[in-house]
């Protein structure tokens, strides 16, 4: 059987809130040089046949509440969003839901519904997947939900996304 994964980066154009959609394309543009290192298939050479472990779909969100519209049919759903809480800027954290932190962390950007609300409400619904992931990018702009206007990504929060790509790629490989 193979297990459906759904990647969300969440985000926007604006600062540091874009973390999750340089994510979500760092691992698309990962998915596209490696797909088979996601589907466990055979090396050139191996008479094995290829036998799919995982498919990974990987989407861009503006807002948290849009993941309730994705995860119809998904095992294991992993979202990536900037947020700000009591850690440098930079720094990345990874929850495994439910975790009360995700809940004291505020996640960037002007969402209507915030991330632990959504997944609270899914869980609710009986609609969330059995895993889930959350990680989380400190912004380093502390005034990032009222200067929507800034396009300029922190070098702080720049450097960590290729971290967290192999990370996550990681993860789904070995799951």
């Amino acid at each position: 059987m193979i297990a459906k994964t759904l990647f969300v980066g969440i985000g926007s154009p604006h600062g540091d809130d874009q973390a999750g959609w340089h994510v979500a394309d760092a691992l698309v543009d990962r998915l596209q040089a490696s797909p088979i290192a996601l589907s466990g298939g055979a090396t050139a050479g191996s008479n094995s046949p290829v036998r799919p472990q995982s498919q990974l779909v990987v989407r861009k969100a503006r807002s948290p509440a849009d993941v309730l519209d994705w995860i119809k049919g998904i095992d294991r759903l992993v979202i990536c969003d900037a947020c700000r809480s009591s850690g440098p800027p930079g720094s990345a954290y990874r929850w495994t839901w439910p975790d009360p932190a995700i809940e004291q962390t505020h996640c960037s950007g002007s969402h209507d519904m915030g991330l632990a609300s959504v997944l609270a409400l899914a869980q609710r619904l009986h609609s969330l997947p059995p895993a889930v992931i959350v990680w989380g990018l400190e912004a380093e702009n502390p005034q990032l939900q009222d200067d929507l206007s800034a396009s300029r990504f922190s070098t702080s929060v720049a450097t960590r996304v290729a971290e967290i790509v192999n990370s996550i790629w990681s993860d789904l490989v070995h799951a």
